[in-house]
């Protein structure tokens, strides 16, 4: 069985940040228990403006990010219109309706959470979705 590609994105309205998992175990999808968490990229929100046109481009960017991956977990905060993470999410459904399967939750962030805190949360999170990934592929 092949490595399956798992991202993790946090976004909010400034930046978006993208990692992947990286397992040690290249021929199981028991990935969660033996792996690291790989910083694959950065793209800032260019606007001071944030109008919708900025935005969609701003998504557009973060898309061709995480497209090639077959599980993504958003790590994102906010409300309503202010979580970034759900307009994200409605924008991947809009345009990218082909990629709407790879979308698996939210983990709830906030400004002050480390990253070493952010992907140990992503961990415990893929550890919860491990009985669903396997069904899906």
């Amino acid at each position: 069985m092949g490595l399956l590609k798992i991202g993790l994105l946090k976004i909010d309205s400034k930046e978006a940040i993208i990692y992947q998992f990286i397992s040690k175990k290249q021929d199981d999808i028991a990935y969660h228990h033996e792996g690291n968490w790989l910083l694959l990229k950065k793209e800032k929100m260019n606007s001071i403006r944030h109008n919708q046109i900025d935005e969609h481009h701003y998504f557009e960017k973060v898309i061709k990010g995480v497209k090639t991956f077959k599980v993504l977990i958003m790590a994102t905060h906010g409300k309503g219109h202010a979580n970034e993470g759900a307009k994200f999410e409605a924008h991947l459904y809009k345009h990218h309706k082909n990629m709407r399967n790879i979308f698996f939750g939210y983990i709830t962030t906030d400004n002050h959470k480390t990253e070493n805190q952010l992907l140990a949360e992503a961990d415990a999170f893929l550890e919860k979705l491990d009985l669903k990934i396997k069904e899906k592929i």
